[in-house]
């Protein structure tokens, strides 16, 4: 996850990551999981760039996308879509990882000051967001 993770760091050089946390499992394989991924993104992060690290509950993302903080998957994947004028085929991880800024975007700065920029994508106050 590293490597993969590295070049895209380097590439957009974010102020900002927002990851989502999961504080409850049934599955252990799935927490030990996440729990490998997330840590693997921080310490990317932390080696590689200057970048704050947001965290959100599941409930805040999908209360982000939805207005509902119970919504499954499916329905968050839908209203993303919908919202950022995206196929409905995306994987859900994208739809997943687009929820998680969008919620950056709502709990911590205003939404109207966003702009899209080439080749630095959205940017707020001269800030990246990735």
């Amino acid at each position: 996850m590293y490597n993969d993770l590295l070049p895209v760091i380097q590439k957009y050089n974010p102020d900002v990551i927002a990851i989502e946390t999961q504080y409850f499992f049934r599955n252990v394989r799935t927490l030990r999981s996440l729990a490998e991924s997330v840590g693997a993104i921080k310490l990317t992060a932390l080696l590689n760039s200057r970048a704050r690290i947001c965290e959100f509950e599941p409930t805040k993302i999908k209360r982000a996308a939805t207005e509902k903080g119970n919504a499954k998957k499916d329905v968050v994947k839908e209203a993303v879509c919908k919202m950022f004028n995206l196929p409905g085929d995306i994987p859900d991880d994208q739809s997943d990882a687009i929820a998680c800024v969008l919620t950056y975007i709502k709990e911590e700065i205003k939404p109207e000051n966003i702009q899209y920029k080439k080749n630095k994508g959205w940017v707020h106050g001269g800030h990246q967001i990735c």
